[in-house]
């Protein structure tokens, strides 16, 4: 039988080792190759649980800043008081016009009105395109001054739609009767005598004043000349009158 040695034959050593390299350098190419794959496996699985964590705290993120943003304008809304129309807020197209004359038609100003005998006729005319029921007018005038015809406590019927009131104390009150939808107006008389006698001619202003609410909506002062009542009659006719007083 024949017998082989690697000492005879130099080729096939070469051969050999040649051999054991190739087989060894394409294993470890291949462990390598494993390896590589492995970890870039072992990556992407890293990189995808990466990503999802990502993709998950930016959807928290956003969660909770669109939660923060609702809670926010709830508390906004609820901390908001609710918007109310009042008085103050409303837009009311109001004014007074105030004029006084004299029984003849002439003006009272610098004009001699004997006291407790000559009148002075007041008209005053008023408007509001957004009165409501309940915001009463109250009008006042001069002290000494008195309103002739009227008595305290008398209400007297304005056009229908308000009530006027003689308060017995200088003033009036103006009540709207109804709920006003459009606009309201009134015009108002009233007949005023100087209540007081005087010595002598004297200024004694009249003043007549408007006020909604505690508010003041218009204002004039007129200035007769108040002359003395016993300057009508002579000082005959006075004893006379003193004498039949007395009598009765």
């Amino acid at each position: 039988m024949p017998h082989y040695g690697l000492r005879k034959l130099r080729v096939g050593v070469a051969s050999l080792l040649l051999s054991t390299t190739i087989y060894l350098g394409l294993r470890q190419g291949q462990i390598l190759a494993d390896s590589t794959n492995s970890e870039s496996g072992q990556n992407s699985i890293q990189s995808d649980d990466t990503s999802q964590q990502d993709q998950s705290k930016n959807t928290q993120l956003v969660n909770y800043v669109q939660n923060n943003e609702k809670s926010t304008d709830a508390d906004a809304t609820s901390q908001t008081p609710a918007v109310q129309k009042n008085d103050a807020e409303q837009v009311q197209n109001e004014y007074v016009e105030i004029n006084a004359t004299l029984q003849n038609g002439d003006n009272v100003d610098n004009q001699n009105v004997m006291a407790k005998n000559d009148s002075i006729v007041v008209s005053l005319d008023y408007h509001n395109d957004n009165l409501e029921k309940g915001q009463n007018i109250n009008i006042s005038y001069s002290p000494n001054w008195e309103v002739m015809g009227w008595k305290k406590g008398d209400i007297k019927s304005l056009d229908g739609h308000f009530n006027a009131k003689n308060n017995g104390d200088g003033t009036f009150t103006i009540a709207l009767t109804r709920n006003s939808d459009s606009e309201s107006r009134f015009n108002l008389k009233f007949t005023f005598q100087y209540s007081q006698d005087v010595d002598s001619a004297t200024n004694e202003p009249l003043t007549i004043t408007l006020t909604r609410d505690g508010r003041s909506v218009g204002s004039k002062t007129f200035t007769p000349i108040i002359t003395p009542y016993k300057s009508l009659v002579s000082s005959a006719e006075i004893a006379h009158g003193w004498a039949a007083g007395i009598k009765k």
